[in-house]
């Protein structure tokens, strides 16, 4: 009697492994870790930030720098006219017209010149535009009283005032970049510290904020079956659903894991 072959079920297929196994800690910093760690988002959101701040203050101080130069000009070398009657305040010309307290407003004044005879100048109150009104008095420097084409409500030249918000931006912006290179600390001790282990990714999809990388979710099977996620840079790796790939985590804080094949 022929014997009966029972059927042979064939090996499950192995998930595709990306990159090599990590060494043992402590690991070592290497170039490629140094400039991988400033592209780590939570790093990355720090430097930005400090980046933004700086080139905002920059372009604040630029511009008013103008402002306070110009001003700086007409105290120096100007003409002072006391009493300059407000004719038109923001395009009102209503007698005892006010505009919205706490508002720089923008107004036509008059004053009598070497002559007497009236003239006209406009300015954009600075100092005192609280209480202005039409038909009301104000002092201001004109670069000249003949033919007034500039002129300022401003009565001292400092610069304190025009760059004040400069000197309180400047150190916040220190304080942003300085958090983002405890950040990056915190990643490379990670890499030289965490402890290794394999991710299976669940999915992948591009990422708006990092238009070159994708964001990749994966979990971890020795870990709960943590799901983590991390933004992969598509030229460095593209791992797809079902692979899995080597990370590095500390191991109380599975949710901090990196890629280890952009570190080596």
């Amino acid at each position: 009697m022929a014997q009966q072959l029972q059927p042979v079920s064939s090996p499950e297929p192995q998930a595709v492994v990306r990159g090599p196994q990590p060494p043992p800690p402590p690991r070592e910093v290497g170039l490629r870790a140094r400039r991988r760690s400033w592209g780590e988002p939570r790093v990355r959101v720090w430097w930005l930030s400090s980046i933004i701040l700086v080139g905002a203050t920059g372009v604040f101080v630029f511009l008013q720098y103008g402002a306070a130069s110009r001003d700086r000009q007409l105290i120096t070398h100007g003409t002072l006219i006391k009493d300059a009657t407000i004719t038109t305040l923001d395009g009102y010309t209503r007698v005892n017209f006010a505009g919205e307290p706490g508002t720089k407003h923008q107004v036509d004044l008059t004053f009598p010149g070497p002559d007497k005879k009236p003239r006209k100048v406009a300015v954009k109150l600075d100092t005192q535009s609280d209480g202005a009104h039409v038909g009301g008095k104000v002092s201001v420097y004109v670069n000249d009283p003949d033919h007034p084409t500039a002129a300022t409500d401003h009565m001292t030249a400092g610069w304190f005032e025009d760059l004040f918000v400069a000197f309180i931006i400047i150190p916040i912006a220190v304080v942003v970049l300085l958090v983002a290179f405890i950040r990056r600390w915190q990643v490379l001790n990670i890499w030289r510290e965490g402890q290794a282990t394999q991710a299976l990714v669940v999915d992948s999809k591009h990422s708006a904020s990092h238009p070159a990388s994708q964001i990749v979710r994966m979990i971890l099977p020795d870990r709960g079956r943590r799901l983590v996620s991390a933004i992969i840079p598509m030229k460095a790796l593209r791992p797809e659903r079902g692979e899995t790939v080597w990370v590095v985590a500390p191991p109380q804080a599975p949710q901090k894991a990196i890629v280890a094949a952009l570190y080596e």
